[in-house]
């Protein structure tokens, strides 16, 4: 999982059977201990990270994503209940969504964008990471889906399946992106079963889009996928799929706008639902 380019925890095996548990902020180690197996250093995991939280080791949102996931999994198989969640839309989107967590799902190349791509362009803050500090239910429901996603993939996409069935338009990914490959295989199967349902997202996740398409030679024609980017990057994009970038002043010259309203958008067929091979929406940094 990436944490924000660092290694937030790791276990070791050992040769005697026994694991060693450690646990890093910004690279530098503040807890190491060997464990008689691996199952017990797991078990302490969660504790300390718990730990250093209260005592102001971590603080950071990609840390507490992790924190939030480990949580909702241990839930999971304590058999307590668990749906999927969707959002009913926002003051942008007005439009179900489908969520993730941040950092935890989202590909390592989002730091490399910010930092690497764009010198001397300040990042503005992830959107994403607003909405689980702020909001400690979008927290919960966020990490629910995504063990969901993970572990029980078949009920996870039943209920996506049902939520599509109702829609005719949804969003994906306005927090977290895709987390492996066969998440984006039974999106695209669930999507050929719901042809009505009309559905946007953006992803970092270009490898597995590619791969995807080298096999089946296109996406579902309802999938309106953009390969997102920052400023000047360019996305592994072998086969011209559409892309976002980012502007800060004035919107380059051929390039789709975005309308600033996903519904509104979706209804008429302009920005990101309209986007086709080769084209680029540009996104006013916020």
């Amino acid at each position: 999982m990436f944490i924000d380019g660092n290694t937030l925890s790791t276990i070791e095996k050992n040769q005697d059977g026994s694991a060693t548990l450690k646990l890093y902020n910004k690279k530098r180690i503040v807890f190491e201990k060997t464990y008689k197996s691996w199952t017990i250093a797991k078990q302490q995991e969660g504790k300390r990270l718990k730990e250093m939280e209260k005592a102001a080791c971590i603080v950071t949102i990609p840390e507490r994503c992790l924190i939030a996931f480990n949580e909702a999994k241990a839930r999971l198989f304590a058999g307590q209940e668990m749906h999927v969640h969707f959002s009913d839309g926002n003051t942008k989107t007005h439009i179900p969504s489908i969520d993730l967590l941040p950092h935890v799902t989202c590909h390592g190349r989002c730091r490399e964008l910010c930092g690497k791509v764009a010198p001397g362009k300040k990042c503005a803050p992830c959107y994403a990471d607003k909405i689980v500090s702020r909001f400690p239910d979008a927290m919960r429901n966020y990490s629910e889906n995504t063990v969901l996603a993970i572990f029980r993939p078949d009920q996870y996409w039943k209920e996506v399946s049902e939520k599509m069935f109702t829609c005719r338009f949804m969003r994906l990914f306005v927090s977290g992106d895709m987390i492996i490959a066969g998440y984006f295989e039974n999106l695209c199967k669930t999507l050929i079963n719901n042809p009505h349902c009309q559905v946007q997202g953006f992803t970092k996740c270009y490898e597995i889009v590619n791969k995807y398409i080298q096999e089946n030679g296109k996406i579902p024609d309802n999938l309106h996928l953009l390969f997102s980017g920052w400023y000047e990057y360019k996305a592994i994009n072998p086969f011209n799929m559409p892309e976002s970038r980012v502007y800060d002043d004035e919107l380059p010259a051929g390039w789709l706008s975005c309308g600033g309203d996903c519904s509104a958008c979706a209804c008429v067929g302009l920005g990101c639902w309209k986007a086709a091979a080769g084209d680029i929406v540009g996104l006013k940094r916020h």
